[in-house]
């Protein structure tokens, strides 16, 4: 099975018709997840429900497939950032890796995705955020 990053667009077409179960040319939060999932991403219904926010322009609460592709660009280059960003191989970020990383990845503050780097943080506790494989 291909990696999600890796797809291209003949099997992400696949793996969302697959997950299109009522063929509506559509997938609702619970296909979404099951798509993400073939591609080996886990993400909770809260997540995927935001993604769903994120690129449906005509609000219908379900992505077409023009809008899956949107989607799975923006994660692609969210999971390039990190690994260009995780110079220790770790698999997490430290703050020192997390602000070049925001620099470089300048569609979240624009789509309305957390700043990730951002927000409260005890500075006594060292900052570090881990990627799905």
């Amino acid at each position: 099975m291909a990696s999600f990053y890796s797809a291209d667009n003949t099997v992400l077409q696949q793996w969302f018709g697959q997950v299109d179960s009522d063929r509506s040319g559509q997938v609702n939060a619970a296909e979404l997840q099951r798509a993400l999932a073939q591609g080996g991403l886990n993400f909770s219904m809260k997540l995927v429900s935001s993604m769903i926010r994120m690129y449906d322009a005509d609000k219908t609460a379900q992505l077409s497939f023009a809008q899956f592709i949107e989607l799975h660009k923006f994660l692609a280059n969210v999971q390039r950032v990190f690994a260009t960003a995780d110079r220790d191989r770790s698999g997490q970020l430290d703050l020192n890796e997390c602000v070049p990383a925001s620099k470089g990845h300048a569609q979240p503050a624009r789509r309305g995705m957390p700043d990730a780097c951002g927000g409260a943080q005890d500075l006594h506790r060292p900052l570090r955020l881990g990627a799905h494989p």
